[in-house]
């Protein structure tokens, strides 16, 4: 992926894609084979560090690429499946009450994740502080992880993790129609806003990725397409009353001076 320091991006080029395919491929991979080590493993420790040690030496290995910087490299995937298989094994039961618990945290993580990226691509500035937000989404993950009494199974990740890594892609680039925001704290901002698609309940994400399709094409619409309208018009010349009647004087001094001939 093209960085977002970058002032051309062109969208015609496969090269500007392959790093948005080659992690969506090896967070597949990545989810295929813990799913897969999880049946043949007899205690969770295994798995742990499996995980650590995958997430550690993909990150070693595209520590370079500045959009696998931004979405985290492979964390927030295997961060969701130490939570579906490991905790799995000691997980408590949980109470029936807790499920309206859970859509209240659920919905709070999503409708704050999603109204950040509004402002921060119509307004250009950040209304909170990066930092805070970030403590904040943490602390919706812990309260989901609380309450909720299953995680996204082996099919149900493949599908999160791949809508993560293209919402993180778009937000890289929104970064080249919000030129006032800081471009490091930008960049920070990618890893978290989106973490809560690889968590949520399956509603709450249907409904967080309509909501961040509509912020998108309006953003595509309001900064580009405009853009590529006004350009693609030739400019229209009015004509005043004025020089109507000086195109008329020319017109008569010509006859005149050909008649005269």
């Amino acid at each position: 992926m093209a960085s977002v320091d970058s002032e051309e991006i062109n969208f015609q080029l496969v090269s500007t894609y392959v790093p948005l395919i080659l992690i969506m491929l090896r967070s597949s991979v990545l989810i295929a084979v813990v799913n897969f080590m999880a049946t043949l493993a007899e205690s969770p420790h295994f798995l742990l560090l499996l995980l650590f040690s995958v997430v550690y030496f993909d990150a070693h290995l595209f520590r370079l690429n500045r959009f696998n910087q931004s979405c985290g490299f492979l964390c927030p995937v295997a961060l969701c499946l130490a939570l579906t298989h490991v905790a799995s094994w000691h997980g408590p039961d949980v109470a029936a009450h807790a499920s309206a618990a859970l859509w209240a945290v659920d919905m709070a993580w999503a409708v704050s994740s999603s109204s950040f990226v509004a402002i921060v691509a119509f307004k250009g500035y950040f209304a909170v502080d990066v930092m805070y937000l970030a403590v904040w989404w943490a602390f919706c993950g812990l309260a989901h992880t609380l309450f909720a009494a299953a995680m996204p199974d082996g099919s149900q990740s493949v599908l999160r993790a791949a809508l993560y890594y293209v919402l993180c892609a778009v937000q890289h680039y929104v970064k080249l129609a919000t030129v006032t925001v800081d471009r490091s704290v930008y960049k920070l901002a990618v890893g978290h806003v989106f973490w809560h698609v690889l968590f949520v309940k399956d509603y709450v994400l249907l409904a967080s990725i309509a909501s961040c399709v509509v912020l998108f094409c309006g953003v595509y619409y309001v900064k580009y397409a405009q853009l590529y309208i006004s350009t693609a018009r030739p400019p229209v010349r009015h004509c005043s009353p004025g020089d109507d009647d000086a195109l008329v004087s020319e017109l008569r001094a010509a006859m005149n001076a050909a008649s005269a001939v």
